[in-house]
């Protein structure tokens, strides 16, 4: 296994694993997360995830966690308004 099929499952494995955290939040929380956001939660932990990790790529990774946040905020806002 040469270096790029290693970081390609590497990352795959790690999507997989931030998909299924997203889904089990998704069914937690009663649905409340819609279906259609699982995937953006999932791509927030692997962003969250990446952020712990490496110091490096602080502020970027900072600047996008932000971004998907916002994202899922919007996607998770008529949620919100329907208990209003």
């Amino acid at each position: 296994m040469d270096v790029i099929e290693f970081v390609l499952t590497l990352v795959t494995k790690l999507l997989d694993l931030a998909k299924f955290v997203a889904e089990q939040l998704s069914q937690v929380t009663g649905g409340f997360v819609p279906a259609n956001a699982v995937d953006d939660v999932a791509l927030l932990i692997l962003l969250l995830v990446i952020r712990f990790g490496h110091d490096y790529s602080k502020k970027i990774l900072d600047i996008l966690i932000v971004l998907v946040s916002i994202y899922i905020f919007l996607l998770i806002l008529p949620s919100i308004l329907a208990l209003f």
